[in-house]
This record gives C-alpha cells, sequence and structure tokens, in this order.
C-alpha cells in the first residue's frame, strides 16, 4: 500500500512506525514538486522537501532530462503528495538535505569561509562536513557548477604547488596560534584522512599525493619547525584500507632515502668560491650537512625542514658564494619532494 494518497493524507504511518516530517528550511509553498528521502535508522524517517522542478533542472542535467517537454507522463507515473508528485531519492538523507540546500542557499558551498576564523583574510576555514554529500550527489546528478565550487576547495585545501603550501600552513599555524587551549586543531586544520578517502571515492586523484604527504607527517608525528605545535593532531585512520596506510609507510622511507640521497650529494662547487682553495668552504659545508642528516630529517616534515635549513645554512662557515649555493640545492631539493610526491606515495597511475 502506498504511504500517501492523492490528496496528501498520511496512510499506515502509525501502523509502520515510520515518521515523517517536512524538511524546515525547503518545504516551499509554490513547489511543483516533492523530493523524498528515507533515512536507514530504526525507526525509519521519511523526510519530504517541496520544491521546484525548474532549480532541479537548472543545476542538473540528470534531472533537466527527466522533466523535459511536457511533465505530464513524469507526474502521471508517480505518487502524488499535497496535489504534486513525489520523487524519490534513495541517497543517503543527509546528503541530499545537503545537497538540495546547496542548490538553494549559496552560502551552503561557502562555509569554509567562517568569518570567525583567525584565516578569514585567507579565505580558509576547516573542510566542512556538508561537502562531501554534496559533491556526491553533484557528481551523480550532473550539477557541474556545484561540483566546480567544492572540488575547487580541495584543490586549494592539497594545492599541489609548493609555494601556496607553505602559505597556507603559515595561516593554519598563526591560526593555531590563537586558538585557545580547549579548542580542537581538528576545526582549524584539514584532514587528510577524509580528503584520501573522498578523492579515492570519487576520483579527484589530484588531491591525493598532498593529502598523503600531511597523513604521513600526522602519523609519524613530524616536527613542523620552525612552526610549532603544543598539542599534536590527530586523525582516525580506522577509516583508511590496509593500502592505503601500506602507502604511507612505503612513501615516509622512499622519501628518506631520496632527501639523504639529494643531501649527501650537495657539495660547494670549485669555481667561484671566494676563497683561494676551496676547501674551507667544502669542509665546512659536509660538517653542517652532515649535522642535518644525522639530527633532523628523520623527525622532521620534510618541506618545512628544507625551509629553515634554507635560512639556517649561512650559519655554516661557508663563503657568501657557497651558501648561496647551498640555498639554491635546498630550494631545489623541496621542489624535487613536492614534484615526486606521487611517486613516493604510488599513486603514479591515478589519472593527474
Amino acid at each position: 500500500m502506498s504511504t500517501f494518497e492523492a490528496g496528501g493524507h498520511l496512510l499506515g504511518a502509525q501502523d509502520t512506525g515510520v515518521v515523517i516530517i517536512h524538511s524546515k528550511d525547503l518545504w516551499l509553498q509554490d513547489g511543483t514538486i516533492i523530493v523524498r528521502t528515507t533515512s536507514t535508522e530504526t525507526p525509519a524517517t521519511i523526510t519530504l522537501y517541496k520544491i521546484h522542478k525548474f532549480i532541479l533542472a537548472l543545476h542538473c542535467s540528470t534531472f533537466a532530462s527527466l522533466f523535459e517537454g511536457t511533465h505530464a507522463l513524469f507526474d502521471a507515473g508517480s505518487e502524488s503528495y499535497d496535489g504534486l508528485p513525489i520523487m524519490d531519492m534513495p541517497d543517503a538523507a543527509d546528503d541530499v538535505r545537503d545537497f538540495l540546500k546547496a542548490l538553494y542557499f549559496p552560502i551552503e558551498t561557502q562555509r569554509h569561509r567562517h568569518i570567525s576564523s583567525p584565516l578569514f583574510g585567507g579565505n580558509w576555514a576547516a573542510f566542512p562536513a556538508t561537502y562531501p554529500g554534496i559533491l556526491r550527489l553533484a557528481i551523480k546528478y550532473d550539477a557541474p557548477t556545484i561540483q566546480n565550487l567544492i572540488v575547487k576547495v580541495l584543490r586549494m585545501e592539497w594545492t599541489r604547488d609548493v609555494h601556496e603550501w607553505d602559505s597556507l600552513q603559515e595561516k593554519l599555524m598563526a591560526g593555531a596560534s590563537m586558538l585557545c587551549e580547549e579548542e580542537d586543531l581538528s576545526n582549524l586544520f584539514p584532514d587528510p584522512v577524509r580528503a584520501i578517502r573522498l578523492g579515492t571515492e570519487l576520483g579527484i586523484f589530484e588531491i591525493l599525493p598532498t593529502a598523503y604527504y600531511d597523513l604521513m607527517r600526522v602519523l609519524y608525528d613530524l616536527a613542523l619547525e620552525p612552526l610549532y605545535l603544543a598539542e599534536p593532531r590527530s586523525v582516525d585512520t580506522s577509516q583508511l584500507t590496509a593500502d592505503q596506510l601500506r602507502r604511507v609507510i612505503i612513501g615516509r622511507k622512499e622519501m628518506c632515502r631520496w632527501l639523504f640521497q639529494a643531501m649527501s650529494e650537495m657539495q660547494p662547487p670549485e669555481a667561484g668560491c671566494l676563497h683561494k682553495a676551496s676547501e674551507p668552504c667544502r669542509l665546512s659545508a659536509q660538517r653542517w650537512i652532515n649535522s642535518q642528516l644525522t639530527q633532523r630529517t628523520a623527525d622532521y616534515d620534510p618541506v618545512a625542514w628544507l625551509n629553515s635549513a634554507e635560512n639556517e645554512c649561512s650559519e655554516s662557515d661557508a663563503c657568501e658564494i657557497c651558501v648561496a649555493w647551498m640555498q639554491a640545492k635546498l630550494l631545489r631539493a623541496k621542489w624535487g619532494i613536492w614534484e615526486k610526491l606521487s611517486e613516493f606515495f604510488g599513486l603514479e597511475d591515478n589519472a593527474a
């Protein structure tokens, strides 16, 4: 027996124990269609949205195709409630709610720009929990405008540009320094676990290398010198597969091996040294490099450490020309690590 009859009276609700509610935000008096979702908990909750076909069709090509031409065929083949056709959306009820709100209220796709955030000037805050559901349905129902808005935020969060990454980390650390002791850092820092799951599930592969890199920093509790956090970040790794965790372990090993090799090969050139003999610079540079390799590379975030080392190498006894040469080498090492993230974490087969 149908849950609804043509006049809109609820049938059998008391017998089945189903809870039926109207959406608080999207029950519009001039709506032309009823969207119905059913929750998975017991007893189930049916939520009804009274919205507009033209809004659905405007944003989503899937619905535009469904509603194109005369509506008579669609209406005749549908249940009705309150005199309007019912369309079931079989997706997760929360995802449907967030997606429909994003279609009607643009602020729903701008929640990463919290005015209360210390990073508002940089247009950043933690990736909102509603975004994954919005993105899933935007892809499924082909809503490119909504999809592009969310993907753009992900690309900002997990940028493939190392300069943008450095800038974002500085802003995040500045924001963290302004948080009260009892505030959770997870409200500020992006969650690499969620990014890896979302990127893998929805094929947004370009965010994966940076997300794996950040996850490595969290799991290995790598110091962010010259940045500092009083409390370590934490993530829920139970949501990751064994293969995804294996990538982090192997990636860390490969990154350390590559960085150790790159640093070991750093030697100032003989030509151009301010000393008539280059030996003093070479010995000084080698002592500094050896101290860094033994004290730092295994315990620090490689990119943050290379940024710091680029400034600190001037403390060696090498001449100005050789120091400048070393700084250029350290900068190239940072670029090299960033360019090889996909290789380190075994992501080369994923589409870029």
